[in-house]
């Protein structure tokens, strides 16, 4: 299966994240993803792996100085009202050999 054929069947407003071996290639909404400027080097690259990825992070980390979005082992003491949840539909496709 190809990057091309799992992009047909995910809707529109889904976050994805592409991911080839440890490099990140794209983050973000599927819609923006057709407007990268390289987007159609990918579209042919074969899938090895889709996972659901969790994204949990305060509301305003920035601007109080507080710590990047959470890993799953580490819980600091927020309010759950304070946090935003992001779900990523990670897509892993072939490295380059």
């Amino acid at each position: 299966m190809t990057l091309g054929d799992v992009l047909e069947v995910i809707a529109q407003p889904d976050r994805i994240q592409i991911m080839q071996g440890t490099a990140e290639i794209y983050a973000g909404y599927l819609a923006n993803y057709r407007y990268m400027p390289e987007w159609e080097k990918y579209q042919a690259a074969e899938v090895t792996r889709i996972t659901s990825n969790l994204d949990i992070k305060h509301k305003k980390y920035k601007e109080l100085g507080l710590m990047q979005p959470l890993h799953p082992e580490q819980t600091p003491d927020y309010e759950f009202k304070d946090l935003q949840l992001t779900l990523y539909r990670t897509i892993i496709i072939k490295t380059e050999e």
